[in-house]
């Protein structure tokens, strides 16, 4: 999982200023449609971590839903980035 705004490009893909680390969410299963609030889903802190890439390892066949906000030194939270979701087939 890239973090950053140059995601394809981890060589020019620093982090924004003030930014450290991002922390990840993670939301096992699809967000149901016609969901007005995104904050009552189940999400679960997944990492806290100072570099992009990230390699989450899910060991079983699932949708994953990911959202991720920056950080800087003193853990001040940004806000939270839009869900992702991903197919993991194996």
């Amino acid at each position: 999982m890239h973090v950053g705004p140059e995601p394809k490009d981890e060589r020019r893909n620093g982090f924004p200023k003030p930014a450290t680390g991002f922390r990840l969410w993670v939301l096992y299963g699809a967000i149901p449609s016609g969901t007005p609030n995104l904050e009552s889903l189940a999400w679960q802190l997944l990492v806290d971590h100072p570099h992009s890439p990230y390699l989450h390892i899910v060991g079983h066949a699932a949708t994953v839903t990911y959202r991720a906000q920056y950080y800087d030194q003193l853990m001040n939270l940004g806000t939270l980035g839009p869900p992702e979701s991903c197919a993991v087939t194996a």
